[in-house]
C-alpha cells in the first residue's frame, strides 16, 4: 500500500502538501478523559493519616476532614458517581471505606475512639452513619 507523504515546513504544512489522493489515509486522534476524580483533605492535629485511592471512570468525589490526633482514614472507590464525606473529630478514629459500582454514597461522622469498616458493592447503596462516644 502506498501512502501520501506530507512534509511540514516549520510548524504548519502548506496547502500544497495537504492535497487529497486516492491513497491518502486520514488519522483522527481522539482523547478520552476520565474526569472529576476529586479528593479534598483537611486535617488538623497530629498523626492524622488519610489514604485515598480512586480507580473509577468519573465523578468520584471524596471530602475528608480529620480533627484531633491519631485518626486514620483509608478510602478506595471504583466505578462512577461515588461520593464519600468523612468527618472524624477527636482522637484514635479508624475508618476504612471501599466502594465499587456506581452511585454509592457514604456520609460518616465520628467523634472519638471509634472503629468502622464500610464495604459497599453494587449500585446506589447509600449509608449515613453518625457515631458519638
Amino acid at each position: 500500500m502506498l501512502a501520501t507523504l506530507i512534509s511540514c515546513h516549520g510548524a504548519f504544512a502548506s496547502s500544497e502538501d495537504l492535497k487529497e489522493s486516492p491513497l491518502s489515509l486520514s488519522i483522527n486522534p481522539s482523547l478520552s478523559v476520565h474526569a472529576q476524580l476529586q479528593a479534598t483533605i483537611k486535617q488538623n492535629g497530629t498523626f492524622n493519616k488519610a489514604t485515598i485511592k480512586q480507580i473509577g471512570n468519573e465523578l468520584n468525589l471524596v471530602s475528608l476532614v480529620q480533627l484531633g490526633s491519631n485518626n486514620l482514614a483509608e478510602i478506595t472507590q471504583a466505578g462512577a458517581n461515588n461520593s464519600v464525606n468523612l468527618v472524624q473529630y477527636g482522637d484514635n478514629n479508624f475508618t476504612s471505606i471501599v466502594q465499587q459500582g456506581d452511585a454509592n454514597i457514604v456520609n460518616l461522622t465520628q467523634l472519638g475512639e471509634q472503629t468502622l469498616l464500610i464495604n459497599q458493592l453494587g449500585n446506589e447503596m447509600v449509608l449515613n452513619v453518625s457515631v458519638t462516644k
